[in-house]
């Protein structure tokens, strides 16, 4: 399965890390574009000047080399969304084949619109259920490790339920916990 990971996904660092941990043990082909990382830096840096996030990018970019989808710009001119922000995430999706565009921001994407592309729209939440099906053990262990970095980069003492619904995960910290 080949999904597109929106901006919005990448950028909590425990989602990002969940999410390319199950990548990495073959649940699913993560996708994104010169765009989306774009995106994602400047999202990263509002958040922490300090951001390290291009060296994170470059081991992305050097362990999935298939995944920088190169942008279509005609594609981009017959997608219409809501937002014309998020078209290139769409025009991302298309180009690479995903069967998924992954995002939390779904009024974004009608299903109108994902539906003429055969692309399916998933929120993270819904997501990791779905690869749980398959993936719990991966799943587990990939909670794990992020909830230990997020302890460790935070110094905070926090619940593994609260963790994931922090970083968007609420059904999956009902599921799993």
């Amino acid at each position: 399965m080949r999904a597109c990971l929106d901006t919005c996904v990448l950028v909590p660092t425990a989602l990002r890390g969940i999410l390319l941990r199950l990548a990495e043990a073959g649940a699913f082909e993560p996708l994104w574009s010169a765009r989306i990382f774009d995106e994602w830096s400047r999202a990263d840096l509002k958040l922490n000047p300090n951001a390290n996030t291009g060296v994170t990018m470059a081991l992305l970019r050097d362990r999935w080399k298939a995944a920088m989808i190169a942008a279509d710009e005609t594609l981009e001119e017959i997608i219409s969304l809501p937002d014309v922000n998020d078209v290139h995430v769409l025009a991302t999706a298309v180009a690479g084949k995903a069967d998924l565009l992954v995002t939390a921001n779904l009024r974004d994407f009608p299903q109108t619109a994902m539906a003429r592309f055969g692309i399916g729209l998933r929120h993270p939440d819904a997501f990791l259920l779905e690869l749980s099906d398959a993936w719990m053990a991966e799943l587990r262990q990939a909670i794990e490790a992020e909830f230990e970095l997020a302890i460790k980069a935070t110094g905070e003492m926090f619940t593994k339920k609260a963790f994931l619904k922090r970083i968007g995960a609420p059904r999956v910290a009902k599921m799993v916990i």
